[in-house]
């Protein structure tokens, strides 16, 4: 390898310069070989950690995408708007549904589920828009296992979903004239509580 960077006359000479040269040279296309290596591990480690926490992200989603319900009022109160009542719906069967409801007294109710992984803070700004808070009453709801409600424990139901849910809205009062919206598995989860 060294040969193909030296003129080949060089080679002929044998004096102290040219040996002093020749090691100066190995060692500056050892550094490049090593700098090399090294830009390559470093390459390696990078990607490798993008994809363990890419991963980890998405297991884990349904623990991480929360605003605590504090964080939350402060947000309204800063915008001058009143912050929703925040409840934890519980069962005789030991399982829980946290909810955000803006109160009002309406004739229609509009019930938000968040897509997988997501919490009810997915649908804020509905919660916050003043066009809605002035026509309806409006409920985010947190899916069983995501969120607050009761966070970490799987429900991959999608009927036992709707179940509690479901239940959780009849024990707030919340029947009759309901709007239910959901994104992404969300959907499914509003469509059969629609069913149901």
């Amino acid at each position: 390898m060294i040969q193909r960077c030296i003129e080949p006359h060089i080679l002929l000479r044998s004096d102290a310069s040219v040996v002093r040269w020749l090691s100066e040279v190995n060692w500056v296309i050892n550094l490049k070989s090593i700098r090399k290596k090294i830009r390559n591990c470093l390459t390696i480690l990078c990607v490798g950690c993008l994809v363990v926490f890419g991963f980890s992200a998405g297991f884990s989603g349904c623990m991480s995408f929360r605003t605590e319900p504090e964080v939350l009022k402060t947000e309204f109160l800063e915008e001058g708007l009143v912050a929703p009542k925040f409840d934890i719906v519980t069962s005789d069967d030991d399982w829980s549904i946290h909810m955000a409801t803006v109160e009002g007294e309406f004739d229609w109710t509009v019930v938000f589920v968040h897509g997988s992984p997501g919490s009810l803070d997915a649908f804020i700004s509905f919660l916050k828009n003043d066009e809605l808070r002035s026509r309806v009453r409006l409920v985010s709801v947190d899916r069983p296992g995501f969120g607050l409600s009761d966070p970490g424990e799987a429900v991959p139901s999608i009927e036992e979903q709707a179940f509690r849910i479901r239940h959780a809205l009849v024990q707030k009062g919340i029947e009759g004239n309901v709007i239910l919206v959901g994104h992404s598995l969300g959907g499914a989860v509003v469509a059969r509580i629609a069913v149901d």
